[in-house]
């Protein structure tokens, strides 16, 4: 089973530690609404890692400056298939170009961070489709390599089904 295998793999790298816990961060099973779709925002994921913060006041998840930080959200996806993803986020245009993962047991999506200008200039961009497996997944999002400063200040992601 591929979710056993990403289970495997996330205890060996060590993300069966406690989450690191932030004043308005609450780890939540994200559901679905109405139209199927899933929004993981920041405030909902379990954080892990050497640098990556919530960011109570933006609320995004920022300071993402180490290799091995990554979110993790617990999600109830009501149906199999191919997800469009877009990410609500900033990136300051003179770093941008770091590489990102979003994965989901074997299933992954990787780009790289484009700049919106400023740390303050958030903007919603679809980096592609996602396949879910039914019912309750963990997805991660997680630097794609080295990190050149910072990854992202990452607000949210939204998964629609693609019909």
């Amino acid at each position: 089973q591929p979710q056993d295998l990403a289970d495997l793999i996330a205890y060996v790298r060590g993300e069966d530690r406690k989450p690191k816990s932030f004043p308005g961060n609450t780890p939540a099973v994200v559901v679905a609404g109405a139209e199927g779709t899933l929004e993981l925002q920041a405030s909902n994921a379990e954080i892990y890692g050497d640098t990556l913060q919530y960011e109570e006041t933006y609320r995004n998840l920022g300071f993402w400056g180490s290799i091995n930080d990554h979110a993790v959200w617990k999600a109830n996806v009501p149906v199999a298939g191919n997800y469009q993803v877009t990410l609500e986020y900033c990136c300051d245009d003179t770093i941008a170009g770091n590489l990102y993962r979003l994965e989901s047991g074997a299933n992954v999506l990787g780009g790289k961070v484009s700049g919106t200008g400023t740390w303050d200039r958030y903007r919603e961009s679809k980096i592609g489709t996602l396949a879910l497996d039914a019912g309750e997944q963990r997805i991660v999002f997680r630097a794609g390599g080295p990190i050149n400063q910072y990854l992202i200040d990452l607000r949210a992601i939204k998964l629609t089904p693609v019909k």
